[in-house]
């Protein structure tokens, strides 16, 4: 008795090749999928079937790993806030040692980027305060914490020596990070 043997390889044979991920890798791709879905239509508006789907999962692994829709909603935008921030350190570290007006305008431009950067907009926390008040109050004082952190650390290392650094930290970080904050940081 002969085995017969197909010639045809998966990508013939099927639309897409289903490979099995790791828990944690699994939970990773979901969020990314997640994240942008709540990012375009908000919470109310995406639903966990078409998360699943577009995740190449049943939607019963989506509530394996979050529990619940809010849960998923939660750590997509946790996850987002992160990506944000570190985006933001990255482009506050690749700030040259300039004069002290030119370094605020480029830390300025820096934050402002951060929050309209393509991968890790600031859409999903304004659907976060839009939809769930409650859930965005504690991320957003924690982003305006990280951010003023941030601010503060880099006019220490850039503006060191300068005297308009203890001016600078005290008067205009403030003010700085909640105007960035209006741009949905």
């Amino acid at each position: 008795m002969t085995k017969r043997v197909s010639n045809r390889t998966p990508a013939q044979g099927s639309n897409r090749v289903s490979r099995r991920l790791s828990g944690e890798l699994r939970r990773e791709q979901i969020l990314r999928v997640a994240e942008k879905q709540f990012a375009a239509s908000g919470f109310a508006a995406t639903n966990t079937a078409s998360v699943a789907k577009t995740s190449g999962i049943s939607e019963a692994m989506v509530y394996v790993h979050f529990g619940t829709k809010r849960k998923l909603f939660e750590a997509a935008v946790a996850r987002n806030t992160q990506g944000r921030l570190a985006a933001l350190r990255e482009r506050f570290f690749s700030i040259p040692n300039l004069p002290p007006l030119e370094c605020i305008e480029n830390m300025a431009e820096s934050t402002v980027l951060a929050c309209v950067d393509e991968n890790d907009n600031a859409s999903i926390m304004v659907w976060a305060l839009m939809e769930m008040p409650e859930l965005a109050t504690d991320l957003y004082r924690a982003e305006i914490g990280a951010t003023e952190a941030l601010w503060d650390s880099e006019i220490g290392t850039h503006l060191a020596g300068s005297p308009l650094r203890r001016r600078l930290a005290v008067h205009l970080v403030p003010h700085a990070v909640r105007t960035c904050m209006a741009f949905g940081f």
